[in-house]
């Protein structure tokens, strides 16, 4: 019996000293993950979503004049800032993702990193890094075309070699 407290109680102790990832969203909690996501710079992502909607957008409109295609350029992208702080916005949405991810604790650390000044470059530098990350990242996989095909070419299965055509004897 002794041993089964004792058994418990280390089982207790040792879930006690694991992280906790989530815990429960509380308002306070809520509030604090809001801030994170604006102090962030999670606005940002709708821009980046408006960039990859945006050519589908104009392809879909391939008979719209030029006035037409800046009207809905104009308004999709209003739609979408006006739309991004509300009850059933983009950041709202974001919440639970976050929330379920990390205790408050961490997010109000989060908040900490973020509201520092390094954390502020980093927010201001990150569009321009995501940009010439882009870049780079297209770069080297172009960069890596010629050796992947060489691997590719070696890994595949060669189909057979076209026999020639069967010669059959001249007529006499």
């Amino acid at each position: 019996m002794r041993n089964r407290i004792l058994g418990g109680l280390i089982a207790l102790s040792c879930l006690a000293a694991l992280p906790a990832h989530a815990d429960e969203l509380t308002e306070a909690k809520r509030a604090d993950v809001m801030r994170l996501l604006k102090s962030s710079g999670s606005v940002s992502m709708v821009d980046g979503m408006l960039g990859a909607m945006m050519p589908l957008l104009q392809q879909q409109c391939a008979k719209c004049t030029a006035e037409q295609k800046a009207i809905l350029q104009r308004e999709v992208t209003a739609v979408f800032r006006e739309n991004v702080d509300t009850p059933d916005g983009f950041l709202s949405r974001m919440v639970p993702v976050y929330a379920a991810r990390f205790s408050h604790a961490e997010i109000r650390q989060l908040l900490a990193f973020y509201e520092s000044p390094i954390g502020r470059k980093l927010v201001g530098e990150m569009p321009g890094m995501m940009k010439e990350g882009g870049e780079a990242g297209r770069a080297w996989g172009q960069s890596l075309e010629p050796k992947l095909r060489t691997r590719l070419q070696a890994a595949m299965p060669q189909p057979p070699a076209a026999q020639p055509p069967a010669t059959q004897p001249a007529p006499k």
